[in-house]
């Protein structure tokens, strides 16, 4: 249940990127896992930051490869050493609920922080909840609803219905 929930909080969807990873996200929807692996693994090698984003998440789900947090772990480093704001994210996760690493709320924040800054919706979403339960920084609800409203502006459906719930709330 913990690995479900951990997988929604992510998206489990898969960012189409360039050359073998449109093949690798074609595979991922047919239900070929160990080729969608496969091909995200020759354009992370690439330098294909969202295949490394990807294949991470792969990992994290034991689709198509061995499931390890480790692996998972290492590839949302990478993915975050070409920018890629979605990576930053997964990694913050990762810290988050300690999955591969120790627990760090701390160094969650800060990866939530460059995923919202890197125009990642779920990044921000993230980052409100670490406000509002006050993990990794002091507890603080109005940037709580800043964050679910920049989350909401960059497609986030939960982060509009939780900014509209606050406001309407009053908090």
């Amino acid at each position: 249940m913990k690995l479900l929930s951990f997988l929604a909080m992510i998206g489990l969807s898969l960012k189409l990127v360039a050359s073998y990873s449109a093949g690798a996200v074609e595979a991922y929807h047919n239900n070929e896992f160990e080729k969608a692996a496969k091909l995200f693994k020759k354009a992370c090698d690439n330098q294909e930051a969202g295949s490394c984003s990807n294949l991470g998440l792969m990992h994290v789900s034991g689709q198509g490869v061995k499931q390890d947090y480790i692996m998972a772990v290492e590839l949302f480093k990478k993915a975050c050493n070409y920018g890629d704001a979605y990576g930053y994210n997964n990694l913050g996760v990762m810290y988050d609920y300690g999955y591969g690493v120790k627990q760090d709320y701390f160094m969650a924040v800060i990866l939530y922080q460059k995923a919202c800054s890197g125009g990642d919706a779920y990044g921000c979403y993230n980052l409100a909840l670490m406000y509002y339960n006050g993990q990794g920084v002091k507890q603080n609800y109005f940037m709580t609803v800043e964050l679910f409203k920049q989350a909401c502006a960059y497609g986030d459906l939960q982060g509009c219905q939780n900014y509209i719930q606050l406001i309407q709330s009053g908090n």
